[in-house]
């Protein structure tokens, strides 16, 4: 899949590490350097959205649910290429979308 190997490859190549954030020990995987460009971003996007579609192209999920804040960003363009609804996602007691 040409799609999948040019989004690990920008995910490789852009993504940052930002050690010791939000606490000691985690390792934030920073993906604003894939959104600011513009061929990596719709490169992932294209990848991610490959997965919503069977061996002929059709398009075989009803929604794309996103899930907070990175999960927003990207599900968000994914529902948009495979032409289907998105729905943002936050578990209960936690964002702006909790109950």
């Amino acid at each position: 899949m040409p799609e999948l190997r040019a989004a690990q490859e920008a995910l490789t190549r852009l993504t940052l590490d930002v050690p010791d954030w939000p606490e000691p020990g985690v390792t934030f995987k920073d993906i604003t350097p894939v959104l600011a460009d513009h061929h990596a971003f719709a490169s992932v996007i294209t990848a991610l959205a490959a997965s919503g579609r069977d061996d002929h192209g059709n398009v075989v999920v009803d929604k794309v649910v996103g899930m907070e804040a990175r999960g927003f960003i990207l599900a968000a363009p994914v529902a948009l290429a495979l032409g289907i609804g998105f729905v943002p996602f936050s578990p209960l007691g936690r964002g702006f979308l909790s109950g």
